[in-house]
């Protein structure tokens, strides 16, 4: 990356699938959401990940991704979450399913817990935190006992007043928080334009840079049409689940084919 000059690594460093990251506040989230033991990034593994960014002029931040994605913090915290354990396709775009419920009085303690440790240790090192923001699935809160609902009327205050949240403990370490562009895209959130950069990334939406910047917002373009290497297969998207007979096999088109590799 230095000797081609990109100045920013992005990690994202949590989703559905594990949660390698060691939170020491935390520690069973990783000790019970990681893949294995020998799959977790302790905080000196993350330290050096960053001192040698810094070093080579790159500037390495992390993506937390919330409030979806979040399947994985489950294993540790099953009261955080719903829809976890359920069959996947109707309740997220790629499995597991799980997200953290929007209406608990436990969920917003529990983020603060992990967002002060975490930036506390990050902001020395990047100005930058990312939220993710993405797939958020509606029917999921269906199946959360304190909303049983999948209204977008019901649920967008509910949204707001989560990324309120974090976006309140990240600029408290004063950095400044990106997001995917969902956020204002689908949901409609009102934002603080000065401390926010929106990230378009769906490819399928060609109109989605220009839309965020007229709302003012600072934007990265990371279209998923044009950035994404080796998209487009997956072995999750199975065209035929019910035949096992089926002659398509693994890996399959999946939500950004055609496939594209990194010579596309």
């Amino acid at each position: 990356m230095a000797a081609n000059k990109p100045n920013r690594l992005h990690i994202h460093a949590s989703d559905a699938q594990s949660w390698p990251l060691e939170i020491p506040s935390l520690p069973d989230l990783a000790l019970k959401g990681a893949y294995s033991p020998a799959q977790i990034w302790s905080t000196e593994d993350l330290e050096v990940v960053q001192l040698h960014g810094t070093c080579h002029g790159v500037q390495v931040f992390t993506e937390i991704d919330l409030p979806g994605h979040t399947t994985s913090i489950g294993n540790a915290y099953p009261s955080l979450v719903t829809a976890k354990d359920v069959p996947w396709p109707e309740y997220a775009l790629e499995p597991p399913s799980g997200q953290l419920r929007l209406n608990s009085s436990e969920v917003p303690p529990f983020i603060q817990t992990l967002l002060d440790d975490l930036l506390l240790r990050t902001s020395c090192h990047s100005s930058l935190f990312h939220l993710g923001g993405d797939e958020l699935n509606m029917n999921a809160y269906r199946l959360d006992p304190t909303i049983k609902s999948s209204s977008y009327q019901i649920l967008q205050p509910l949204v707001q007043a989560f990324i309120d949240h974090v976006i309140s403990i990240a600029t408290a370490h004063s950095l400044t928080v990106i997001m995917w562009e969902e956020m204002v895209l689908d949901w409609n959130l009102t934002l603080p334009q000065q401390d926010i950069i929106i990230q378009t990334w769906r490819g399928s939406d060609d109109d989605a840079l220009g839309t965020i910047l007229n709302k003012g917002y600072k934007t990265l373009f990371g279209s998923n049409a044009h950035w994404y290497l080796d998209c487009g297969h997956g072995y999750f998207v199975d065209p035929d689940p019910s035949n096992p007979d089926s002659p398509v096999r693994p890996p399959y088109l999946d939500h950004c084919s055609p496939y594209k590799n990194w010579r596309h």
